[in-house]
């Protein structure tokens, strides 16, 4: 089974899971979300085998969106968590020490874990702050096969701003920034070589997420009472 497949099964599951729970049992949100983001960062060679590895820089813009749910989107609770599941297209250029550029893109399978705290409780907004922790699998090409296939570890700092409307919605913006560690396998398919060599690598992004929500109780009116 490919990660694509594995994602896609996982995203359905917990979609049709979450919408069939009764709408009056919790004071929560579900829905989706569209997020675009930026990264830089490098990868060293971490294989005993090819000591002759050249370092290799990247940046790296994304752009995708997926399935969001936030147990506390308007209620009065200090804190709240919210998940975003989904998949973000990737264009990036990477580029090692002799100077050489290569043009890859892809797909990113995306799990991120918000733990907010609210900052402002207000009828109709909620404020608020926290950490963030994600893991992501990238995989991404060039047009000769060359490509790069990577295991992400993230920590980051996320703060969003909820806007509560009435009949159940709501809007929400957040922007986070975080630190990534990857695990990456890095395919070289040239007329003149052709490898597969272990890389490590770390970088930062940032990444701005719109989402649009249900609630699953009209905590608007309970709150503003």
């Amino acid at each position: 089974m490919t990660a694509h497949n594995l994602s896609s099964k996982i995203t359905i599951i917990l979609t049709c899971a979450l919408f069939l729970i009764p709408p009056g049992a919790m004071a929560a949100g579900v829905g989706f979300y569209a997020s675009t983001g930026y990264g830089e960062g490098g990868y060293s060679g971490n294989d005993a085998s090819r000591t002759d590895l050249p370092d290799l820089t990247y940046a790296r813009t994304r752009l995708g969106g997926g399935f969001v749910f936030d147990n506390d989107v308007a209620g009065k609770s200090l804190f709240n968590y919210r998940i975003n599941i989904g998949a973000e297209g990737v264009a990036d250029n990477v580029a090692d020490a002799s100077g050489p550029l290569y043009y890859f893109s892809g797909v990113r399978f995306n799990w991120l874990n918000d733990f907010g705290f609210a900052l402002i409780q207000a009828p109709g907004l909620r404020w608020w702050l926290g950490p963030q922790q994600g893991f992501f699998v990238l995989d991404e090409s060039d047009a000769s096969g060359s490509g790069i296939l990577s295991f992400n570890g993230a920590l980051g700092v996320v703060s969003g701003v909820n806007f509560n409307m009435p009949r159940r919605v709501s809007l929400s913006v957040d922007l986070a920034l975080r630190y990534v560690f990857d695990i990456a396998t890095r395919a070289v398919r040239t007329p003149y070589e052709s490898f597969d060599a272990s890389y490590l690598g770390n970088g930062a992004e940032v990444g701005l997420t719109f989402s649009f929500l249900v609630r699953g109780r009209d905590a608007y009116h309970r709150y503003r009472r």
